[in-house]
């Protein structure tokens, strides 16, 4: 087909001005909005601010949220195994109030029946019994009735001989305390004497070699090498004790030395311990010595290095 001179030939293209033309027709604002857009990107003194994000924050933040999440999840497992633990206790307590009422039913009712059964047929043997005896003759009749009386004689009497009323208990004759068997009981008055003192009588007394003896040691004094100098005097009961120290005098003073050797620097010092050390050393030798005693004891000389 051919054109006249002058006509254009159609095309598929759409120019720019006809795609100006259908926007304008279908929306007039449009070319206004473009315009300002345009206007605003070509300013050249616009700053456009920025936004610094912290990180730590943001981390921060998570790590709450996961704790939260946490708590959140123990809080519900804690919940829930109350819940579990409420509903088996709950459940027990039923099973156990189950058994209780079941019991209640059922139990007093079964021991009334057996306790009536055996009631019944010990009433029965009872019966038995008597029909059986009141069958018997005469004879066996009151030989039966006499060994059931005889019977009971003798429980009673075995009783009545064991409480004392039928036949008298055996008395203990042996004596536990004089007491049971003194006229008077006097108690010891405080002013008493010893014996061995009552005899009034000159002391002797007898003056040991001076000596010096090594004291025991403590947890203070590990690094010293603590000694005692001492001379001790003694009162005698009599002459015949005195010749006896003197003939032993060398074991008496090793004695009276184990006894200063086994007291310590601070005990010797005090007064307290010097009473006690006196008390130790008359015990030892009174229980060396064979005739007599020593009745006191001193230090006339007693020096102490720590």
């Amino acid at each position: 087909m051919e054109l006249a001179e002058g006509e254009k030939k159609p095309t598929d293209e759409i120019s720019l001005e006809d795609i100006d033309k259908l926007l304008d027709q279908e929306d007039p604002n449009l070319a206004k909005e473009l315009n300002e857009i345009n206007e605003a990107g070509a300013v050249s003194d616009v700053d456009i601010e920025s936004i610094d994000i912290d990180e730590t924050q943001l981390d921060s933040k998570e790590t709450a949220e996961k704790k939260l999440s946490r708590f959140s999840q123990l809080r519900k497992r804690f919940f829930s195994y109350l819940m579990d633990r409420w509903i088996f206790v709950l459940a027990r307590f039923k099973i156990l109030l189950r058994e209780v009422l079941h019991f209640l039913k059922v139990t007093p009712i079964a021991m009334a029946k057996v306790l009536t059964s055996w009631l019944m047929a010990g009433v029965r043997a009872c019966k038995e019994r008597i029909q059986y005896f009141l069958s018997l003759p005469r004879r066996r009749k009151a030989l039966l009735i006499g060994m059931v009386l005889l019977s009971l004689v003798f429980l009673g009497s075995v009783v009545l001989s064991l409480r004392g009323r039928w036949l008298p208990l055996p008395k203990r004759t042996e004596v536990e305390s004089l007491v049971q068997v003194g006229d008077e009981l006097v108690k010891q008055a405080t002013d008493w004497i010893s014996l061995y003192s009552a005899i009034r009588q000159e002391p002797f007394r007898f003056l040991f070699s001076k000596a010096v003896v090594n004291l025991k040691r403590t947890d203070h004094d590990e690094s010293n090498n603590p000694m005692v100098f001492y001379e001790v005097y003694v009162d005698l009961d009599s002459q015949e004790t005195a010749e006896e120290v003197a003939s032993r005098e060398k074991d008496l003073q090793d004695a009276i030395s184990r006894v200063f050797e086994e007291e310590t620097y601070w005990t010797v010092k005090s007064e307290r311990g010097k009473s006690r050390l006196k008390l130790n050393i008359q015990q030892e030798l009174n229980g060396l010595i064979q005739n007599g005693w020593v009745s006191e004891v001193y230090f006339s000389n007693i020096v102490l290095k720590p």
